[in-house]
């Protein structure tokens, strides 16, 4: 199977087996433990560097490991209104500790009942660490399961087809599946050409209370639609389809109600004008 080549590492996330380890280990001793009694099909994790990031998409990723899982469906890229949606149907995934393989009998039903999307192959694909700085966690904590990459559109019938279509091959497949979606949330000050609340304290409040959390309030309701509709609006999140279709999709199985494990800001850890939100969500 071709192999999609890692692009990114360092400073994204430990390029070398053994310090990715070490730093997976830390991960593990600090994550949110919630609780599994139904079992969870669906995580919204975030996709920034692993220092600022990494801890909430860790906890989010480990609490599927109750889950029978043989394949995650991973959402991540991205990708602008108006852009098709794209998949990855014949790869395996390259990671610091080994081989991710794709399911490929899978991507090929659910690119089948999706002809308008763009397939990618392992030399014709878009370069996004959003998608490559979760795939180490995926080996280390599914280490058995394959992979289907799709890139979601920020766009309510997109993630409407893609989930559909997922879940449909899914059960046809009779393919135990767990779906991730990739996206950060606001992205707020000069580097982001984003102020209107000014600067300082008042700025980081209401990125975190008003505007994160209202992205936030509609992925625990579940409302794929409004989190696609305020995060275009108001600059919420940067990858609303992804985080959109892995919830329809895990709604369409009978995943538990979403639950929120944790919500942060990178000037918690890194003060600066220039700010992103993150968020683990579990569904």
């Amino acid at each position: 199977m071709p192999i999609r080549r890692a692009n990114f590492g360092k400073p994204w996330y430990p390029s070398e087996a053994r310090c990715c380890e070490s730093e997976l280990a830390n991960f593990e001793r600090g994550a949110i433990r919630p609780d599994t009694s139904h079992p969870f099909r669906a995580a919204i994790v975030p996709h920034a560097a692993w220092v600022f990031s990494g801890q909430l998409a860790y906890e989010a990723i480990a609490a599927l490991r109750e889950t029978r899982v043989e394949t995650v469906v991973l959402f991540a890229g991205h990708l602008p209104p108006g852009n098709p949606a794209t998949l990855m149907v014949d790869a395996s995934f390259e990671t610091p500790l080994g081989e991710i393989a794709g399911d490929t009998e899978l991507a090929q039903e659910i690119a089948a009942a999706l002809p308008t999307a763009r397939v990618e192959d392992v030399d014709n694909h878009s370069q996004d660490h959003a998608t490559e700085v979760t795939l180490p966690m995926l080996r280390a904590l599914l280490p058995s399961a394959r992979l289907v990459h799709i890139g979601a559109p920020p766009e309510e019938e997109w993630v409407e087809r893609i989930s559909e279509a997922v879940a449909n091959a899914c059960q046809r497949r009779r393919r135990e599946a767990v779906f991730i979606g990739s996206t950060d949330l606001t992205h707020y000050g000069p580097n982001y050409d984003f102020m209107p609340h000014g600067l300082g304290a008042e700025a980081e409040r209401w990125a975190r209370q008003h505007n994160d959390r209202a992205f936030i309030d509609a992925a625990l309701n579940g409302d794929h639609r409004t989190m696609v509709h305020h995060a275009l609006a108001k600059f919420s999140a940067c990858c609303p389809g992804a985080a959109a279709a892995a919830l329809r999709c895990a709604s369409l199985t009978a995943a538990p109600r979403p639950t929120l494990l944790r919500h942060r800001q990178s000037c918690e850890l890194l003060p600066s004008e220039s700010f992103v939100g993150y968020a683990s969500i579990v569904a």
